[in-house]
């Protein structure tokens, strides 16, 4: 795999096509996550963020509210 090729092409894409490109990437690395390492530190940060979050004291947005909103704007 060339990335310089790779970058050459995600150039030519707009900010608001990278971002929606990042999505799917991520959303590719997710459905593979069986195959990361993750740390003790890590998944004791993952459970302060998700009891944070339990209790409501996060604002956030779906992943497919946000892609929708991206995708409005191309």
């Amino acid at each position: 795999m060339d990335n310089r090729k790779i970058l050459e092409d995600v150039d030519k894409l707009s900010v608001a096509e990278k971002i929606l490109l990042v999505g799917d990437i991520w959303d590719n690395i997710l459905s593979r996550q069986n195959e990361l390492p993750i740390t003790e530190i890590q998944k004791l940060e993952l459970k302060e963020r998700l009891n944070s979050y339990e209790k409501g004291n996060e604002k956030v947005k779906s992943w497919r509210e946000v892609k929708k909103n991206i995708k409005n704007k191309i």
